[in-house]
């Protein structure tokens, strides 16, 4: 009943590196508009575990993106057998017909790069055999006109409802006026750096700490650049206020193992992710540090 096309892809090795990639539906799902799909990028080879994604994929207006890029390791398999590095999204196709996804593009080490091909696949539509028409909501089908009885009795069943409904308003506003006002502040990002646990989860911690010392910097220096790679981000450093030389080279360089950590599927040591932690830390207090000094000599 439904034609998958194509859900394997293969690009020419680079560097003795090798990828593939597979689209298919979820355990339980089927291959139709609305149910979720794997789509599984795999590199192998000796210098797999260093590549790095080249930018996000540029899904279209047919994809909607459920979840990922997510690393996978399969702990079944000896560490010399498993793939260098498997990164995995779920997707939902919006349409029916014949889908692909978009090229992905890998970075390696010596500046070289490794293209994955688009990966096709058709999709069913909603629709059943039977039907020539979308299937109404259910809350909107239409229903057979009910007697209610006396008006009068209506009106008064509804002006009860009312006061029932605005009973709970009215009681929220009567507290706001006796009580003081307790405003909602976003949690400080500073906190939220200092409150990852390497020993529990390295790998969690330095997948985290990536986003968290980007909003942390940009912060401080009045900037959102949240819609940047990791890698523009760190060129975006040179000649920023603030921010030495030497502190923009450290800055690079952890934002460069934190993003491997998060999409190579590198593992690091719990000692590896408290140092990253700590030099986050000390780099956010110095810009922070330096901004509220400018800040007071403009006062």
């Amino acid at each position: 009943m439904i034609a998958l096309l194509l859900t394997f892809a293969l690009a020419p090795a680079v560097q003795g590196v090798e990828a593939a990639a597979t689209l298919e539906p979820r355990a339980g799902a089927t291959a139709a508009t609305g149910q979720p799909l794997l789509w599984t990028v795999t590199l192998t080879g000796r210098e797999a575990s260093a590549a790095v994604v080249d930018g996000a994929p540029d899904f279209g207006p047919e994809w909607a993106v459920l979840d990922g890029p997510t690393a996978v390791v399969d702990s079944a398999l000896p560490a010399a057998s498993r793939a260098g590095l498997q990164l995995r999204w779920t997707l939902m196709g919006l349409a029916s017909g014949e889908l692909e996804t978009p090229a992905l593009q890998f970075s390696l080490e010596g500046e070289e790069s490794l293209s994955v091909a688009p990966v096709r696949i058709e999709l069913a539509g909603a629709l059943l055999d039977a039907e020539d028409a979308p299937r109404p909501l259910a809350g909107f089908r239409d229903v057979d006109d009910a007697d209610v009885g006396d008006a009068h009795l209506a009106l008064l069943a509804g002006a009860a409802l009312l006061l029932t409904a605005c009973l709970p308003w009215w009681l929220r506003r009567r507290r706001r006026a006796v009580s003081a006002i307790t405003e909602c502040v976003e949690p400080d990002l500073l906190e939220e750096i200092l409150a990852l646990d390497p020993a529990v989860g390295p790998a969690g911690t330095m997948g985290s700490l990536g986003p968290l010392l980007r909003r942390a910097v940009d912060e401080a220096r009045g900037a959102d650049l949240r819609s940047l790679t990791d890698g523009e981000w760190a060129e975006s450093l040179a000649g920023a206020p603030g921010i030495s030389p030497e502190e923009r080279a450290d800055l690079s360089a952890l934002i460069g193992e934190l993003s491997l950590a998060r999409f190579g599927g590198a593992e690091p040591s719990s000692f590896a992710a408290r140092a990253a932690v700590e030099r986050a830390v000390a780099h956010v207090r110095a810009l922070r540090n330096g901004a509220a000094a400018i800040e007071g000599g403009k006062a």
